[in-house]
């Protein structure tokens, strides 16, 4: 597939290489000195999770403009508060991608959606921080990636890509009820070992209201 990924922190970074790892051509957006960063080392996503860490690098494109190829994939990996670049870039796009949102926290019943191609709705299985242009991140057992049921071949060449990494990969028929019932796996917060990895996180209790 071609992939473009809009978000270049945690969550982006560490699901962007594995995309690429598994053989899809991969565009990042450029923006801000992150992409700076990412165009001259490419995507390092170190996995934690386990006491032998495990490192995926993957060399990437980077674009400044979403509308300047046709994508089967948008990986939108931007937080609620940092949306100030993505409605531009969404309404630039070409063709008909799917446009998997991950993580961004946003209310899939709103009329934020994809104005071209699909939108599907889902949520990170990880938590971790960038360091010296690195992701180190853990997979967090209780909260695996979450998908939307039914998101078609392109997000099942997604979820193959992650799996044959060891990522676990959760469905849900319901993502409109499921999203702002979950308080967890901020990227913001630092990897940590392999076995407070297994142990609950604060977020774990499920929030409703």
């Amino acid at each position: 597939m071609d992939v473009l990924v809009i978000g270049a922190g945690v969550i982006g970074t560490v699901y962007g290489a594995h995309l690429a790892d598994a053989g899809h051509r991969v565009a990042m957006l450029r923006h801000g000195p992150r992409t700076d960063q990412i165009a001259e080392l490419g995507l390092i996503a170190v996995d934690q999770t386990n006491s032998t860490e495990r490192t995926v690098r993957a060399a990437v494109m980077l674009v400044d403009d979403a509308g300047g190829a046709a994508y089967d994939l948008v990986l939108v990996a931007v937080w609620a508060t940092n949306h100030d670049h993505l409605d531009d870039a969404l309404r630039s796009l070409r063709g008909e991608p799917v446009v998997l949102h991950l993580g961004n926290r946003l209310d899939p019943t709103t009329d934020r959606t994809s104005p071209v191609g699909t939108a599907v709705w889902g949520f990170p299985g990880i938590g971790g921080t960038l360091r010296d242009g690195r992701v180190e991140y853990v997979r967090i057992a209780q909260q695996p990636t979450t998908l939307s049921r039914g998101g078609g071949p392109r997000v099942d060449a997604f979820e193959a890509a992650i799996t044959a990494h060891g990522f676990a990969v959760a469905h849900t028929d319901d993502i409109a009820g499921w999203l702002p019932t979950t308080r967890c796996s901020s990227p913001r917060w630092p990897a940590r070992s392999a076995a407070a990895a297994t142990t609950p996180w604060p977020c774990q209790e499920t929030v409703r209201g």
